[in-house]
């Protein structure tokens, strides 16, 4: 959104209270810099999107307490986080210049900001990195289902809660491969292509395991028996063990989620289509994934897929 499509903030409690309109976001931006008001004109946007994506619509305390803990969970770096909060502060500051309980920007206000420590190199994993841990694993059937976890994660860009949902009868064909169709959140179902070495590891999957039909992925004992099911828990503690055998201790299932959307751009792929195939409401929030804000993507040491 542009300075004067900012959307409104409804603050003060659900279903109710004040609202924050242009005239407030006016005001936090007089007298800015161009440069300046670009920068908080992306912030209140980011904060909005995520918002749209957790259906947080309050503007308090306790909602920038929480948007603060899911930036430093996401592995944003220090910087970003406090360029973040300090928007939210001058926003909150101005509103109470304008009648709006003081008490409640005191809260807002009083919100820290972070250390000048973060885990930025998780974020995103490297070429080298993608084509290394989908060569990890064990041997036989739960190596084959641990490969294919992390294959469509860093290769379709999927939620680990939307993986443990996906049902072989999900695939079908489309346009010229293979398509999924993936239930997310809303229960809004988007269509996401199959890159063809995906689509190799279900079927190495299928081999293995003789499963045709019902759930995609399977919980599995030390025994190699496969369950009805595996929880987005166990997704993650896949994706963990497999991310320290390539030295990315604390690898989580969004880091690949991210790295599926940064490789793509970078590629050159349309960044509206990167924010519908992740499920985005708001593409500031694909932004923040893929780094657009604050890293430089013409860094030779930011790498592609290819």
């Amino acid at each position: 959104m542009s300075e004067k499509e900012l959307k409104e903030l409804v603050v003060g409690g659900s279903g109710g209270g004040l609202v924050v309109g242009g005239d407030i976001i006016a005001s936090v931006l007089a007298g800015l810099a161009p440069n300046s008001r670009k920068a908080y004109t992306n912030n209140v946007n980011s904060f909005v999107g995520w918002q749209q994506e957790n259906g947080d619509r309050d503007f308090s305390r306790k909602v920038v307490l929480k948007y603060k803990d899911w930036l430093i969970n996401q592995g944003y770096a220090p910087n970003t986080i406090n360029q973040q909060l300090a928007t939210l502060r001058q926003v909150a500051g101005e509103m109470g210049y304008q009648g709006w309980d003081v008490a409640e920007v005191m809260g807002i206000k009083g919100v820290k900001s972070v250390r000048g420590r973060g885990r930025r190199a998780g974020m995103w994993l490297s070429k080298d990195e993608v084509k290394a841990i989908l060569k990890v694993g064990d041997v036989g059937s739960k190596g084959d289902r641990d490969r294919l976890v992390v294959g469509m994660l860093v290769g379709m860009g999927l939620r680990r809660g939307e993986l443990v949902e996906v049902r072989w009868e999900d695939f079908r064909k489309g346009g010229t491969g293979v398509v999924l169709d993936v239930l997310g959140k809303g229960n809004k179902i988007r269509t996401i292509p199959v890159p063809s070495w995906v689509l190799s590891s279900v079927r190495e999957w299928a081999l293995s395991s003789g499963l045709r039909k019902g759930i995609l992925i399977r919980s599995m004992d030390r025994h190699g028996n496969i369950g009805d099911r595996i929880s987005r828990e166990g997704i993650g503690a896949i994706v963990g063990k497999m991310g320290e055998a390539v030295s990315r201790d604390g690898l989580c299932a969004h880091d690949l989620r991210r790295t599926w959307a940064r490789m793509v751009y970078k590629q050159g792929g349309d960044l509206k289509q990167i924010s519908l195939i992740l499920g985005h409401a708001n593409i500031k929030t694909t932004e923040l994934y893929i780094g657009i804000n604050d890293v430089d993507l013409d860094n030779p040491l930011t790498l592609s897929i290819e």
